[in-house]
């Protein structure tokens, strides 16, 4: 396989840079788009690819930096690169193109065609699925609830198994939009089975191979040689990646590997649809409604937008190092897709920093230009290390009581949690400044006269700002209250709590130990997976479950067993 690799990438004239000879733009204009990707072209990091479509015409592609590091392979617009949940988009044309030739309705119960589901009294539809209304709990957050760790093996069974078992919903369907992969697994067995066909044979089938998509596949099993690809990484700090496993093989939600020059060819369909036509196109940009009769954002695997001043739909991916932002302006005619193999990609800012470079006349100015610095990885800056001790905290968001964001410190590194979300490391832009490579986010800690960091603000989508919170320690007597043995049977997963040195510590066979802290009244919070944990008593006051929740997993059921 590696020679071949070698082979394909040294035909290109291109050497580190690989461009597609669909160019049709100047050099100048070439140069700004290089400059904009400018943190990715060197042969010590991981690459990233661009597609741009202007009026249904493929004008531009190219490849920057590496596919794999160890082999010193280049990325080019050949290159395979997984898309994660941008691969929903698919996923949501192939329900509609199945209804348009009468195979299922959008307002079937998911019974129909899925018996084996539970019956929770209000029917899941199908359009539920699509639109992430259905209530059903999120695969992974409630995989490693259960005590799966997020490089175990993974199979597309798993989501299945999860609802068949499940005997609660997040929220009756449709009375909210909570992003759901489940309900996006459970559409791809839909597929299968109103087609009579495999998920992934029918979607090659039936939309890659109309479009000319001919390298673009879905990892429909996890051990499966993708030739051509690249492989995964994330920033180790400094100048330094790792590698960052992709172990599972979840359909619907992701898994649709794809290249540059593919990624154009779905682009240019929006403008001149291969089949459907206009209708199906239209019938993508179609938004959810709540049974309240509240309109969502988010459409049949795109979500709705305005950039500058231009309504856009789009729809980013990440999954392992892999990341990814589908974008297109409709009244301009003009889609962009960004792929990357590096967990430090913003792919969503580098899509809009190009955006401007061709649409600037017809965007809302803003005083200066896209930063190129910006659209890539922001500097970061050596600092003394004794100033983290005074940044470690819990900060409470002003506007979102409850959600709280945890700084701890590793050695010399600073990491962030947030309740219900995963352990993030910050860089440091300043002394008092820190920025995240995984999302685009930065925080500002700020000191009162003291010189104790008393709030901090939050810089994502907005400036949010967050108090230093200071947490109660219950008596020794009042944690025993809450020792035990707890089973979830819709896990199959059990933890036992022990007060040990007057903490609460949470124990499960294939998790480290961690402490629950008590945050209000009978009510937990932990780390991202068992962010908040709410005790329940009898009429007696003894405590006989726990109710435990993670962000797309709510109020998950422990039985106190003993």
């Amino acid at each position: 396989m590696l020679p071949r690799f070698a082979l394909a990438f040294a035909l290109c004239a291109y050497g580190l840079i690989q461009e597609s000879v669909a160019r049709q733009i100047s050099d100048e204009m070439v140069g700004r788009i290089d400059s904009v990707f400018a943190a990715f072209d060197h042969d010590n990091t991981p690459g990233a690819t661009i597609s741009i479509v202007r009026d249904g015409e493929y004008i531009f592609s190219k490849g920057y930096g590496m596919a794999n590091l160890e082999h010193s392979v280049p990325v080019s617009t050949s290159t395979l690169i997984n898309i994660g949940s941008a691969s929903k988009q698919f996923t949501a044309l192939g329900i509609l193109l199945l209804e348009s030739r009468g195979k299922l309705s959008l307002d079937d119960n998911i019974r129909i065609l899925l018996p084996e589901t539970p019956d929770f009294g209000t029917p899941i539809t199908i359009r539920n699925l699509v639109h992430h209304t259905s209530g059903l709990r999120e695969i992974v957050n409630a995989l490693v609830m259960a005590g799966w760790q997020l490089e175990d093996a993974m199979d597309h069974s798993l989501a299945m198994q999860l609802v068949v078992r499940s005997r609660e919903l997040n929220f009756d369907p449709g009375a909210e939009h909570l992003y759901c992969n489940t309900g996006y697994a459970l559409l791809s067995d839909i597929i299968a089975r109103a087609s009579g066909e495999d998920f992934h044979s029918w979607v090659k089938a039936n939309i890659f191979d109309p479009l000319g998509m001919t390298s673009t596949l879905i990892k429909h099993d996890r051990v499966m040689i993708i030739p051509g690809s690249a492989d995964s990484y994330a920033p180790a700090g400094g100048d330094r990646f790792e590698r960052e496993f992709h172990n599972h093989d979840f359909l619907g939600g992701t898994n649709v590997w794809t290249t540059a020059d593919d990624a154009a060819r779905w682009l240019a369909n929006f403008d001149r649809p291969v089949f459907g036509g206009e209708d199906i196109v239209d019938r993508q940009y179609q938004r959810g409604m709540l049974t309240s009769g509240d309109t969502l954002q988010y459409a049949f695997g795109l979500m709705h937008g305005n950039y500058r001043g231009l309504d856009y739909v789009g729809h980013g991916g990440s999954d392992a190092g892999y990341r990814a932002y589908f974008m297109r302006f409709p009244k301009s005619r003009f889609s962009i897709a960004v792929m990357s193999n590096s967990a430090a990609a913003r792919t969503q800012m580098l899509a809009n920093a190009v955006s401007a470079l061709f649409l600037e006349d017809e965007m809302i100015r803003i005083p200066r230009p896209p930063v190129v610095q910006d659209a890539g990885v922001p500097v970061e800056v050596p600092i003394d290390l004794s100033i983290l001790d005074r940044l470690v905290g819990e900060y409470e968001l002003k506007i979102r009581p409850g959600f709280v964001l945890t700084f701890t410190r590793e050695g010399d590194r600073l990491f962030q949690q947030a309740t219900g979300q995963g352990k993030i490391e910050v860089y440091p832009s300043s002394d008092s400044t820190f920025f995240f490579k995984a999302v685009n986010a930065s925080v500002t800690f700020h000191r009162a006269l003291d010189r104790v960091v008393n709030r901090i603000t939050l810089h994502q989508g907005g400036d949010f700002e967050a108090i230093r919170v200071e947490t109660s320690r219950p008596s020794y007597e009042e944690l025993s209250e809450f020792a035990g043995t707890y089973f979830s049977p819709e896990l199959m997963a059990t933890y036992r709590l022990v007060v040990e040195d007057d903490k609460l510590m949470a124990r499960h066979q294939r998790q480290e130990p961690f402490e629950l802290i008590h945050d209000d009244g009978d009510t937990y919070r932990g780390p991202w997976f068992f962010a908040k944990a709410r005790f329940i008593r009898d009429d007696s006051g003894t405590v006989v479950a726990l109710r435990a929740s993670n962000g797309r997993v709510r109020e998950m059921l422990f039985e106190r067993v003993n």
